[in-house]
């Protein structure tokens, strides 16, 4: 029998003293939408481009702490159904809900309990039931329901794109979505990075996403990058217009190549020296290593939501230059992630689409 849960953050000073409780409701899109691309590079879901929204197909249940015990969870166990069983489950830790814990927080500093900035602790509770001060979120509030849609997947070898590939980016873990983006996408990227100076630049990724059934495996190819005309640039901050969707839309049609919008790019300026921090620092400083910003992971979460959807990010610095990593889902989460390079052109043929594989 499936039990519905509400949660709640038990704030704490890092020395231990009891700040409050704030209930909450977490929006758990990501990390079903995370699960259920699991599930279809296992071949245990269906390839659409929808999490099922049907009644009971997904539910999140907590993982009880192992020293503190109920109502205390260490972890949540995301399970989506098919077919009316349990097909494909997934454990996401409590830093899932880090961006809202920092949120809930500031509460505490319009009270005076934290200082601004003040480093902080939390414990996420369960209770089975409605919370006694549970967030009202129903209120005026209003759902979307998606049409789920075929995701076209074409047939390739996983094995033969690993042979020709060069690891790039960060660490390579061990599970990830495999993702290898053309070296001509890179270098155009960091090209325009060079062009834009000390302000910010990008663009959209586009590419195919592959389907290998003897692994089984689903993994994703960049084939280029359309640079975004009608942004709004400043040294630390990228905006996308409507006119900005609207001119790479009409890119992409005009390329014809069954392309999907994979992710996006964008540069970011030596922080340092925007600050004009003295050169012999600037070698030793860790400002302008690569990161996401909260603003990088706000645009991110809300136009780049599916899981295979990836981020590559060049970072400039005084140490090494202009150097691209990458940024994508994992556990619901945007996280550094590692990628591939492909140095070989891609020679364009028909592909064969899998409409629906992995049903």
């Amino acid at each position: 029998m499936d039990i519905d849960y509400t949660y709640a953050l038990d704030f704490y000073r890092t020395d231990g003293t009891a700040l409050g409780q704030r209930p909450l409701d977490p929006d758990w899109t990501p990390a079903l939408e995370w699960v259920h691309f699991e599930g279809i590079r296992e071949g245990r879901l269906p390839a659409v481009m929808a999490v099922n929204r049907a009644p009971g197909a997904g539910r999140v249940e907590p993982v009880w702490h192992p020293q503190s015990g109920q109502p205390y969870v260490s972890g949540f166990r995301v399970v989506l159904s098919a077919n009316g069983a349990d097909a494909v489950s997934r454990q996401i830790p409590t830093a899932y809900l880090r961006g809202t814990a920092q949120r809930a927080a500031a509460a505490f500093v319009e009270q005076g309990l934290l200082q601004t900035g003040e480093a902080f602790q939390y414990l996420v509770s369960a209770f089975v039931g409605r919370h006694p001060h549970a967030l009202d979120v129903a209120a005026g509030g209003f759902a979307v329901e998606e049409i789920a849609q075929p995701l076209p997947l074409t047939a390739a070898s996983l094995e033969t794109y690993v042979a020709g590939a060069v690891p790039a980016g960060g660490d390579h873990v061990a599970g990830d979505f495999s993702v290898f983006v053309r070296q001509a996408v890179v270098d155009e990227a960091a090209a325009l990075s060079r062009q834009a100076g000390d302000v910010e630049t990008g663009g959209v990724l586009v590419g195919l996403l592959h389907h290998d059934p003897s692994v089984p495996e689903v993994f994703a190819e960049v084939t280029a990058q359309i640079a975004a005309p009608h942004t709004e640039a400043a040294p630390t901050k990228l905006t996308f217009t409507p006119d900005t969707w609207s001119a790479v839309r009409a890119a992409l049609a005009l390329r014809k190549r069954g392309e999907l919008m994979m992710g996006w790019w964008h540069y970011h300026p030596d922080f340092c020296r925007l600050r004009h921090c003295p050169e012999e620092k600037r070698r030793l400083c860790t400002a302008s290593s690569a990161f996401f910003s909260g603003e990088d992971i706000a645009l991110h979460t809300a136009l780049f939501a599916r899981a295979y959807n990836t981020a590559l990010l060049i970072s400039d610095s005084a140490a090494s230059g202009l150097t691209p990593s990458a940024f994508g889902w994992r556990q619901g989460m945007v996280t550094a992630r590692g990628f591939y390079t492909l140095t070989a052109p891609r020679t364009w043929q028909p592909a064969a689409i899998e409409r629906g594989a992995g049903g």
